[in-house]
């Protein structure tokens, strides 16, 4: 297991506010790309928001993101299937639909 040093961004938004734009581009599209490595693996997260988004340190000083937290993550080659009316994640940053 890989041991990072950093914040979540969940904590680092409640204690500085909103991030500049340029930040957060960088950031989601960070995300985007681990949660494409995951989707590729036939790994669904299922329970993305910020506290689930760690910003470590790069060698160079910059921020890279990891993505955490894949406790209630579904793997397509498992076979197993979410039934109607299950309830995984975090409600405030579920789809509507959920």
């Amino acid at each position: 297991m890989e041991y990072l040093e950093g914040y979540d961004l969940g904590t680092m938004l409640r204690k500085r506010g909103p991030l500049r734009v340029a930040s957060a581009i960088d950031y989601l599209l960070q995300a985007c790309e681990g949660l494409a490595e995951a989707h590729a693996q036939g790994i669904i997260h299922r329970d993305l928001k910020p506290d689930n988004l760690y910003l470590s340190a790069r060698a160079d000083g910059g921020r890279i993101v990891k993505v955490l937290d894949f406790g209630i993550s579904k793997a397509a080659v498992t076979g197993v299937a979410t039934q109607t009316g299950d309830i995984l994640g975090s409600p405030a940053y579920m789809a509507p639909e959920q």
